[in-house]
């Protein structure tokens, strides 16, 4: 009979990946901490003895561990060959905005999957969209990293995941209001009209958007709006009062402020370094 576990994933509507990378151990590897957040290995190659919460397991190639904030870790690489595993470490939050450790998915500490090429290419996507500088790397980690549990639980129960009730839904909403932002930089943006776009609440819109992105939407439009008059200003003859202009800020002192807290130069001192290059 298939595993039944998992299944509050369909109560989970973001998440935020804190570390993601792949790491090459060397035979006589050995870490020891408490997880400060919720983390998830994929074993490449070797074998290495986990004890977590002073529970033993042993993993090798195709094995995944699953690690809740506040667990005790202890890897100890054994055999000849180097330890190398893809590790990934973030935080989930569900529909009310509440944190949600992965104890709570009921996911076993360690486990094999069945088919481990379809979830390494789920996590080598999530390592790529963090360490890239895509605008909307924020929404595609949040959304991966739900994708990729789905992928998880999948593989481990032998069965998918059930589809979710209502939530995955959030990332998408957070893109639609992301997206109008993109589409409408020259005019004024409230934090009303973004919501409304999300047909979310503003302030359930707001509080989900920080803990998806770090910023508030707000900071996201001003960021948004420095960087295209930034562009802008390099491509063409404007003047940096009519830049300012085009993408509704109070004044030109107001454009200068807001440009050099977020690029670390004024406006001037920008063209001037990198026009022409």
């Amino acid at each position: 009979m298939p595993i039944t576990f998992g299944k509050r994933i369909n109560t989970l509507i973001g998440g935020h990946v804190a570390w993601a990378n792949r790491r090459m151990a060397g035979k006589a590897y050995r870490y020891h901490a408490r997880s400060q957040c919720n983390s998830v290995t994929l074993v490449l190659t070797g074998r290495a003895r986990y004890v977590i919460n002073g529970n033993g397991y042993t993993l090798g190639p195709g094995m995944m561990s699953f690690i809740s904030g506040g667990d005790d870790l202890e890897i100890t690489a054994i055999g000849k060959t180097p330890f190398s595993f893809l590790v990934v470490m973030f935080s989930l939050y569900d529909t009310e905005g509440k944190p949600v450790n992965l104890s709570g998915l009921n996911l076993p500490f360690a486990g094999e999957l069945r088919r481990a090429f379809r979830v390494r290419q789920r996590l080598l996507a999530l390592l790529h969209d963090y360490h890239g500088h895509a605008p909307d790397r924020t929404f595609r980690l949040s959304a991966g990293l739900l994708a990729f549990l789905r992928e998880a639980i999948g593989e481990l129960s032998g069965r998918p995941a059930e589809k979710p009730l209502m939530g995955i839904q959030a990332p998408a909403a957070l893109e639609r209001a992301a997206e109008y932002a993109h589409r409408n930089l020259g005019k004024k943006i409230t934090l009303k009209d973004l919501a409304t776009e999300a047909c979310l609440d503003a302030s359930y819109f707001s509080r989900l958007f920080r803990k998806a992105t770090g910023e508030t939407p707000m900071e996201f439009v001003r960021r948004l709006k420095v960087e295209r008059a930034g562009t802008v200003l390099l491509n063409s003859d404007l003047t940096i009062g009519q830049a300012a202009e085009l993408f509704g800020f109070q004044s030109q002192a107001h454009f200068s402020r807001k440009f050099k807290e977020i690029n670390g130069l004024s406006p001037l001192e920008f063209v001037k370094r990198n026009k022409g290059k």
